[in-house]
């Protein structure tokens, strides 16, 4: 047999051979049990979701450090403007151009420091999705050989019955003529 053949299709041809005949040869934990696919079709889903949530957290975090750090730019623009006035107001200009070095500092060590944590996550991300291709990829992957040793076993099973079936033949016809 060169191609594969399901359940139905292997016992509708083999009349001698019954599911009955597999009742103690059959594999709780194999691919033809449809438990055993609905378990992994659920952890399957329980990996999609745990990813889908942990994205939408990380975007949450994200969009709440954006709106934090452009709330801290407004205020501290709001205070050097005030600065400036009072500082225009009493000409102490070299003051006013040292806070203005300082806080330009500021914000670009700040803005660096978002970009490099956005990289971050980003690599996380990364990581995480390709251990869970890793991982739906060795359930595909144990779910085959399972397939795969199942049908060798009905294949030999088949092959044995097969065998016997001539034996009885072979038998029957000697004593027939004997």
């Amino acid at each position: 047999m060169n191609e594969f053949f399901s359940m139905n299709e292997f016992f509708s041809m083999n009349e001698f051979f019954s599911m009955d005949d597999f009742a103690r040869e059959y594999c709780h934990h194999c691919a033809f049990n449809s438990d055993f696919r609905d378990k992994v079709y659920v952890e399957s889903l329980h990996l999609g979701y745990d990813h889908r949530n942990y994205r939408d957290r990380l975007d949450g975090i994200h969009s709440l450090e954006r709106f934090m750090l452009y709330d801290e730019q407004v205020q501290q623009n709001l205070r050097l403007y005030q600065q400036q006035t009072r500082q225009q107001q009493q000409h102490e200009l070299p003051y006013q151009q040292q806070m203005n070095l300082e806080h330009h500092q500021i914000m670009q060590l700040r803005q660096q420091q978002q970009l490099e944590k956005q990289q971050l996550y980003q690599q996380q991300e990364q990581e995480r999705q390709r251990q869970q291709q890793y991982q739906r990829f060795q359930q595909d992957f144990l779910f085959y050989q399972i397939q795969q040793q199942h049908l060798q076993q009905l294949e030999q099973l088949h092959q044995q019955k097969l065998q016997r079936l001539q034996q009885q033949k072979q038998q029957h016809f000697f004593w027939r003529y004997f």
